[in-house]
Order: structure tokens, then sequence, then C-alpha cells
């Protein structure tokens, strides 16, 4: 392996780690002590999940850590990279321990799946979920990423947890496993 790309590689996991270890209200972790819900996984580049068109496309899994369902009301949640914010148009309850799948391809629609109106970048970006109430909003979880690799997704293991690593099996909808 070349110097460089070593090099890129290092750097790009010490970044990561870094900022998947930092705990406050612009990155992930928990916010204000709470984890209602978590960003748990997703990939950025070269998803081989097909979503309910057949197409192979980006995707993000929030996780619900929580023993009772939880209820994202339509207008008050939103999930954004960078460049775009998608407020969700429909109410969607996760199931206690459960998840749900937004696919980030650009379509912004709902059909039996949510399809956002933005992509991810496999170059990097940053993915938020976040909590609208009376035109406020409060993050209440971030993720930072660079340099996606392709059909890799990246993860909390266990679920819910905040040990953020590159999953080399991604699991959209169902448990992170080791």
């Amino acid at each position: 392996m070349n110097k460089l790309l070593f090099y890129t590689l290092t750097l790009s996991t010490l970044f990561i780690l870094f900022y998947s270890c930092k705990d406050d209200e612009n990155n992930g972790g928990t916010n204000g002590g709470t984890r209602e819900l978590v960003i748990n996984e997703f990939v950025a580049k070269g998803s081989i999940q097909t979503n309910e068109f057949g197409d192979s496309t980006d995707w993000i899994e929030i996780y619900n850590p929580s023993s009772d369902p939880f209820t994202l009301t339509a207008g008050q949640w939103s999930l954004a990279d960078a460049d775009e914010e998608y407020i969700l148009p429909q109410t969607y309850t996760i199931p206690a321990n459960g998840f749900l799948i937004f696919w980030c391809d650009g379509l912004d629609t709902i059909a039996t799946q949510i399809h956002t109106s933005f992509k991810l970048t496999a170059q990097g970006d940053e993915v938020t979920l976040s909590k609208i109430e009376g035109g406020d909003k409060t993050t209440v979880d971030s993720r930072y990423y660079f340099n996606a690799n392709a059909g890799q997704s990246y993860g909390l293991y266990p679920d819910g947890s905040e040990a953020w690593d590159e999953r080399t099996a991604p699991t959209p909808g169902s448990s992170n496993v080791d």
C-alpha cells in the first residue's frame, strides 16, 4: 500500500473516532443526557441493499433504544445532511428497540418506504436528526463521516451505544452484528 493511501486512511479513521466520541449537541452521542432516538447506521457509498423500487441507494437507519414505542410526528422531525433538510411529512412510530430506514435517494416521496429529498455524498458529510418544536430545532443526534467506502456502513455496535465504527456487513432495519 502506498504511503499516501496509508496516511489518508489513518487520518480518516482518527477523525471519525474523534468526532464519534464527542458528546455534545453538535455531534451525536447524547443531547442533554437523553437518547430518545439515535442515528444507528448509514451507508453513503455503494449500498448493496435495495429500496422498494429496486434501486441500490444510500440510507440512514434511526434506532429507538427505549423499551417503549416512539412516535415521530409529521412536521416535527427532520433528517438532514450539510446541504439539505428533509422534514418528515407523515407520522411514524418506531417500535420499542426498533428501527426506521430513510432512503437517501433524492426522490422526496413516501410509497411503502421513506425517501428523502437529499442524497449522501461519498466524500464526507454530516447527517443530523432533529426535533422541531414551536419553530425551534433541537439536534437529537448528529454524525460526521469522511470518505465513505463502497458497500460498507458506519454504525453503532451494540445498537444505540457510543461505539461508532465502519461495518463490513450493513444491516438496515435490524441489529448491527459484530
